[in-house]
């Protein structure tokens, strides 16, 4: 049986507790699943990340993909003291965007950091 879960867990710190609930029911082993989804997700520490889980119970094979991270999200991640610097919005971009919209990308990333009262440095 294959199914599709969507789960929200912490960035790179993703543990048996936070996912045994939902996956127990479909027999994968939740510390090599746990340890996958942390290497996944390395990049977003302290962030609370949706993944998308495809489960194949009768294999006990699992595939992890991850939604682009909300722009707020990494804003608020990267800022410090309602500031950020235009190297962490160009970061930013690039975890986000594709080769050919990062100038539109960037411009947008600076309107999202004013509305959040956010200086740019």
């Amino acid at each position: 049986m294959i199914v599709n879960l969507n789960l929200d867990v912490k960035g790179g710190l993703c543990t048996c507790e936070d996912i045994g609930p939902k996956i127990l029911p479909y027999g994968i082993d939740l510390n090599k699943l746990a340890e996958e989804i942390n290497q996944h997700t390395k990049m977003f520490v302290g962030m609370r990340v949706n993944i998308n889980l495809k489960i194949d119970s009768n294999l006990q094979k699992f595939w992890i993909s991850l939604p682009k991270p909300k722009s707020s999200d990494l804003i608020k991640k990267y800022s410090k003291s309602g500031t950020i610097t235009l190297k962490d919005l160009e970061d930013i971009t690039n975890i986000i965007s594709s080769k050919n919209s990062k100038e539109k990308q960037l411009n947008a990333l600076k309107g999202t950091c004013k509305s959040m009262h956010i200086k740019i440095i």
